[in-house]
């Protein structure tokens, strides 16, 4: 016989080794211990890597990073994806990458990453959530263009054509000062 969480027993016992040491990787990040947390997922990673788990644990790694330093995150939400396209966080790793796209300006990252979420899980929650971004995009475009064309058609008109009203001001010495004001 072999000892407990040997790696080479049969699947049984090392899968419920990996799942212990996710379980208690899981439970150390519910609680805020990041560090502990990304420790312990890297080791059964390690330990571990073809484990059923292993999205799973590459996505809260990725989790784990999310506050402190996104970059790292979409490292590890991009192995999800690539490494793990069937695991149940694929749809989530993949959404929070266009999310990160998104919160860095980077329009045409995220409009793309909704897009692959759709594409590739159009059942999932995360699909429905990145239909919704992209059709928030695509309308905050559209009244971009209507106010770009509105702030053209400001531009082009000749500087004479500016209507000026007068305004009374107090000045701070308490006289009246006529102010001119632009009115468009």
């Amino acid at each position: 016989t072999t000892a407990p969480g040997d790696t080479t027993q049969p699947g049984g016992a090392a899968s419920a080794s990996a799942d212990q040491m996710y379980e208690a990787s899981l439970a150390q990040l519910r609680r805020g211990s990041t560090s502990t947390a990304r420790q312990g997922l890297r080791e059964m990673l390690r330990a571990y890597p073809t484990s059923e788990r292993a999205g799973d644990a590459l996505y809260f790694i990725g989790q784990s990073f999310a506050a402190e330093n996104p970059d790292s995150s979409a490292v590890y939400y991009e192995q999800v994806v690539q490494k793990h396209p069937n695991s149940g966080r694929a749809a989530s790793a993949l959404y929070n990458l266009g999310l990160l796209a998104e919160r860095r300006k980077e329009t045409r990252k995220a409009r793309e990453a909704y897009q692959r979420v759709v594409q590739k899980y159009p059942q999932s929650d995360e699909a429905a959530l990145a239909r919704d971004a992209v059709q928030l995009e695509q309308e905050a475009k559209a009244e971009g263009v209507q106010q770009d064309r509105a702030d053209e058609g400001r531009r082009d008109r000749p500087a004479r054509t500016l209507r000026l009203s007068y305004r009374a001001v107090e000045s701070p010495r308490g006289a009246i000062d006529g102010q001119r004001q632009r009115i468009d």
